[in-house]
């Protein structure tokens, strides 16, 4: 799908600008549905950020790729 491979590409730009040392072999495509998902819901028509958990999102983030969660 042409979004996953955007939303790949920019999580991976975002990643290595914040944590250039971090291992990103284990983002798959699991990891850009779920962004992916992530930015669907917040978009125009889904919820607003107020229901969004970025706690969860951090957890799931810093599981794929340590250190994610120090990220400002």
């Amino acid at each position: 799908m042409e979004l996953e491979r955007i939303v790949g590409s920019a999580l991976l730009t975002f990643v290595q600008a914040h944590l250039p040392e971090a291992d990103l072999s284990g983002l798959d495509e699991v990891i850009f549905s779920y962004v992916l998902g992530v930015l669907e819901d917040l978009g125009p028509s889904g919820p607003s950020e107020e229901n969004f958990d970025m706690e969860a999102f951090t957890e799931m983030m810093e599981a794929y790729v340590p250190g994610f969660a120090h990220i400002p």
